[in-house]
């Protein structure tokens, strides 16, 4: 499979982009790392293993599905697919809603374009969407603003001892010796966490590659996803928005 990730800001900047061009800006496959010990994003998550390798063979002529197509990126490149006479299949929460409406009434959709319901954080939705695509651009994007609950938990586990969702991993289930199940404490049992919604999602559409035989997969990560943790833009963002950016990181190692 090839997979690659864009910034938003890439997209955002780019409103010629046609589909030519957000299919073939493909690097070179990522190897995914072992997290040995890590924490089950299921039910959200389902990660697929024993899965053979895609090709790229009978793509052509395939429907690209576009995750987060009712957002501001998204509709540009549902917009550009279209143009370029592609078949576009549109993944949207809400299909019947105003803003996956307005998709049907751009240029060429009555002909190229089908919109289906699923969410990128479910992971059976986002192979059924996945199903019999060539191509997948994601452009889903989730905010959650840090809540108190974020700050008791880190004074609760200062030292990530428990970790959890502001820390790498998490034991699944939780050692007895630690007696009481915490899950409720934990962020991270949020369904709009950035846990969730970025890496889990990432964990999803990349197993849905897999286990449909999608064999191109782009995906649009944070503008500050390259910056150093220290960086004084992405300790804002983080303090401001559920630790967001360690996230999409995360979810570029997918």
């Amino acid at each position: 499979a090839t997979f690659s990730h864009v910034s938003i800001a890439q997209l955002s900047n780019a409103p010629h982009l046609s589909a030519a061009s957000c299919a073939s800006c493909l690097a070179a496959p990522r190897s995914r790392p072992a997290l040995a010990g890590a924490r089950s994003p299921a039910p959200r998550c389902r990660r697929v293993e024993g899965q053979t390798r895609m090709t790229a063979s009978g793509a052509e002529g395939s429907p690209i599905l576009v995750v987060g197509a009712t957002g501001a990126v998204g509709r540009e490149v549902v917009r550009e697919l279209l143009a370029d006479g592609q078949r576009v299949r549109a993944m949207t929460r809400d299909p019947r809603g105003a803003r996956a409406l307005s998709l049907s009434k751009l240029p060429h959709a009555e002909a190229l374009l089908e919109i289906v319901s699923g969410d990128v954080c479910q992971f059976n939705a986002t192979v059924a969407a996945m199903a019999g695509c060539g191509a997948c651009v994601s452009c889903q994007w989730t905010e959650r603003p840090s809540s108190p609950k974020d700050i008791v938990f880190k004074m609760w586990d200062p030292s990530n001892e428990f970790l959890g969702a502001w820390g790498p991993t998490k034991p699944d289930p939780i050692p007895e010796e630690w007696g009481e199940d915490y899950s409720w404490l934990d962020p991270g049992t949020d369904a709009r966490h950035p846990y969730n919604t970025v890496f889990a999602a990432a964990c999803n559409l990349v197993d849905a590659a897999r286990a449909t035989g999608c064999a191109r997969l782009v995906r649009a990560a944070s503008p500050l996803a390259p910056l150093l943790a220290v960086s004084p833009q992405v300790v804002a963002h983080n303090a401001k928005w559920s630790m967001s950016v360690k996230w999409h990181k995360k979810g570029e190692l997918v």
